[in-house]
């Protein structure tokens, strides 16, 4: 039986430690490519569930228009809210521009998703998806 000449062994090793470097270089790059695309699908995600929870609460934007309806500034004008199976239609009608102004400030502030919205010289009509 003849003998392994060592320079061979040598060759070898030298040879397996430079191809397990290059592929664990890979490797790394490629883990560093799919922990920055799951950051970012992360952080899509925590924005999408805080926009879902926010305009997705029917009772917090029924509630939100209908403290409208109680609100003092705003019985000053005529406040006209239709409730339907899917949207809520708001009319408000006042000779006051502050007044008017009050109003759009609070619904632009308010989380609506608005379906539309008009303004006119004394009159804001808007509709929301419910």
């Amino acid at each position: 039986m003849s003998k392994i000449n060592p320079l061979y062994l040598l060759a070898l090793i030298v040879i397996l430690f430079i191809t397990s470097f290059i592929v664990l270089q890979n490797k790394k790059e490629q883990l560093l490519i799919a922990e920055h695309d799951f950051n970012q699908k992360y952080a899509l995600a925590k924005e999408f569930n805080l926009l879902k929870r926010n305009y997705r609460n029917k009772e917090q934007k029924i509630s939100s228009i209908k403290s409208l309806e109680n609100n003092a500034t705003f019985k000053k004008g005529e406040l006209h809210i239709n409730e339907s199976n899917t949207n809520i239609s708001v009319s408000f009608k006042s000779e006051d521009p502050n007044i008017l102004e009050n109003f759009i400030n609070r619904i632009l502030q308010e989380r609506f998703s608005f379906k539309s919205f008009s303004i006119s010289l004394n009159k804001v009509t808007f509709e929301v998806e419910k």
